[in-house]
């Protein structure tokens, strides 16, 4: 109930969902003070969260920092939550298309490459909230092929495939861990905009691992008229996915899972 609840709220909260609510409303009260402050309301978030520069200077506050020297330390573990790493596209067994945040399993590569982890776990199962869903082959399983494609011995290679948010990617990675006690200090890989909820979830689930922020949205961007003024749609969609993130991780605070 819990998965299902927090993924309704999130689609609540889109900018596109606020400013459609806010804009229908305006239109159809009877209140001409009502209407004027809806109206305004949804200029005002077309406005806010439209503008490129407002966006990336709140990703520039809200993201964790990426390791300043990613290779001066060995791990016997790496692991990366799953989310976005592949299109979710039909494809046979010989495609594989990259996705946004594919970020996150070519760095624990890297270091995998230059001997500075033994094991890679990938955790992720479905998290899809609809029931028609039938995808062939899950993200997990994608970036598995991937990986051995690229050099990783698949007995390096361990799937956690049940979780279905950070909580559970956590609970249920701290159980694999239990099961190899060989496999001591661990470092995880996940977007920079999500460090801070699953260091959290990680910590409670007594793992001491270590944060490794990859996939960074955070832009050195300068400052023009298109960026300053004019509203962009592709703001639209970085402002749901940090406001997604923030409201993820104040639930998640207040449920105390990080």
């Amino acid at each position: 109930m819990f998965f299902i609840l927090s993924k309704l709220l999130f689609y609540i909260f889109m900018p596109i969902s606020l400013i459609t609510i806010t804009l229908i409303w305006g239109i159809i009260t009877k209140s001409l003070r009502l209407k004027k402050i809806l109206l305004c309301t949804s200029l005002g978030i077309l406005l806010l969260l439209g503008n490129s520069t407002i966006v990336n200077w709140g990703y520039h506050l809200w993201e964790t920092p990426p390791p300043t020297s990613p290779f001066a330390q060995r791990y016997d573990v790496g692991i990366i939550i799953s989310g976005g790493m592949m299109m979710n596209r039909e494809c046979n067994r010989e495609q594989i298309f990259s996705g946004k945040t594919a970020d996150r399993f070519l760095q624990p590569l890297r270091m995998y490459k230059r001997g500075l982890l033994k094991k890679i776990i990938i955790s992720g199962g479905d998290v899809s909230i609809n029931p028609l869903n039938n995808e062939n082959d899950s993200e997990t399983a994608k970036t598995q092929q991937i990986l051995i494609e690229l050099g990783v011995k698949p007995e390096d290679i361990l799937l956690e495939t049940r979780a279905r948010n950070t909580r559970e990617n956590a609970l249920y990675c701290a159980q694999i861990l239990h099961n190899f006690p060989q496999l001591k200090t661990s470092v995880l890989f996940t977007s920079a905009f999500h460090g801070r909820r699953a260091i959290g979830c990680f910590q409670k689930a007594g793992l001491n691992t270590t944060l490794y922020s990859c996939a960074i949205r955070a832009l050195d961007m300068g400052y023009t008229p298109d960026t300053l003024i004019m509203p962009s749609e592709q703001a639209l969609a970085e402002a749901y996915q940090l406001i997604h993130e923030i409201i993820g991780y104040c639930v998640y605070r207040a449920m105390g899972y990080c």
